[in-house]
């Protein structure tokens, strides 16, 4: 059975000095705006990701948040795995390879450069940056997510705001 991985860069965050530091930082206006966007994107394309994994930074985990509430997944369901935040794509591969085998889908929602550097790895080089916001959806020819490899995804499509 392929399965499908969706990359989601968290939505735009503030850049104010209000923070106790980088992990803390929350979306801006137009963050919230763009989460809003895409998310209606996934609805309107209905797709509905069987599991969502979030790094626990706040600008991450509010915009998987955002797209829970568009597709009435359960907030409680996402798991928040801290080896995402700041993570490179290799830690992204562990992370990934844990996925229950029930799940044909995974939504992951992190930080650049790691989501850009996995993107490029499982498919080929295909965008120098996945932007804030911007989703990736990536075909995964594998009956198992433990078989997550380099090149073993095509990408399906980049979607951004």
């Amino acid at each position: 059975m392929p399965r499908t991985l969706y990359i989601i860069r968290h939505a735009q965050a503030s850049h104010e000095q209000i923070f106790p530091g980088d992990f803390y930082r929350t979306l801006d206006k137009q963050g919230y705006k763009e989460a809003m966007e895409m998310a209606a994107w996934f609805t309107g394309e209905e797709l509905l990701p069987d599991c969502f994994i979030s790094s626990p930074a706040i600008r991450a985990y509010s915009t998987a948040l955002i797209f829970a509430k568009q597709l009435n997944y359960t907030p409680e369901n996402i798991q928040l795995n801290d080896a995402i935040y700041d993570a490179s794509f290799r830690t992204l591969y562990t992370v990934l390879r844990e996925g229950k085998d029930a799940h044909s889908s995974i939504a992951i929602f992190g930080h650049n450069p790691g989501l850009t550097d996995l993107l490029n790895d499982l498919c080929g080089f295909c965008t120098e940056n996945i932007p804030t916001s911007g989703i990736a959806a990536v075909t995964i020819k594998s009956k198992s997510w433990n078989e997550l490899k380099s090149g073993s995804g095509k990408l399906l499509t980049i979607e951004f705001p």
